[in-house]
């Protein structure tokens, strides 16, 4: 999935990082949510990052309270992080991002984001996505400093083990904004042109 976004990054002078904490993970996993979660919250990190800025994403075993509040049992659980070097959110913004079409800096009338992007539905559905999963998002941040998202997700072992760890690119397709596809080669040769 981070790899799908490398063509997003390059072509607004970001860097994408993977640090894999993990040689392995067995769970249960829905492949098409976890597409859509990952998705929208690199897409997210890309779109409000400004250029040379750098996205991370971790991927970590962990054994936590997964829905605090709610029940106190501590599980195995699989913490997913994305951060950003981004533009932030502030602290009177954060109980609010995840409010259908709440727009970043509309309350304050701040003009940080690009032009025409919100948050729009992409956070809403992910929190719910991430909720249907039996886990749970929260996030930090610091205006001019960047955002870091935290999705805990419940590790079971209940369905029968399947050996495919392959996504259909087709379905991240469909999911990615639209991106220029830039090759080595257009990169390398001065003044060449990058094709949409």
């Amino acid at each position: 999935i981070i790899e799908s976004f490398d063509s997003f990054a390059v072509s607004n002078d970001i860097q994408l990082h993977f640090l894999n904490q993990e040689t392995s993970i067995l769970m249960d996993y829905d492949k098409e949510k976890l597409l859509r979660i990952l998705s929208n919250l690199l897409s997210n990190a890309v779109k409000f990052t400004p250029k040379g800025g750098d996205v991370y994403v971790t991927a970590n075993q962990d054994v936590r309270i997964i829905d605090p509040g709610v029940s106190n049992k501590r599980e195995a659980c699989l913490v997913i992080s994305v951060k950003d070097t981004g533009i932030g959110i502030s602290k009177e913004e954060i109980p609010m991002i995840f409010d259908r079409f709440y727009q970043i800096g509309k309350e304050n009338n701040l003009e940080r984001t690009k032009k025409g992007q919100g948050t729009g539905l992409g956070l809403s559905l992910t929190r719910e996505l991430i909720k249907l999963k039996g886990g749970s998002i929260d996030l930090e941040s610091e205006v001019g400093k960047g955002t870091v998202f935290h999705i805990v997700l419940p590790i079971t072992r209940d369905a029968a083990l399947v050996e495919d760890h392959s996504i259909d690119p087709a379905k991240i397709n469909q999911i990615i904004p639209r991106t220029i596809k830039v090759n080595k080669d257009q990169l390398e040769k001065p003044g060449s042109a990058v094709q949409p």
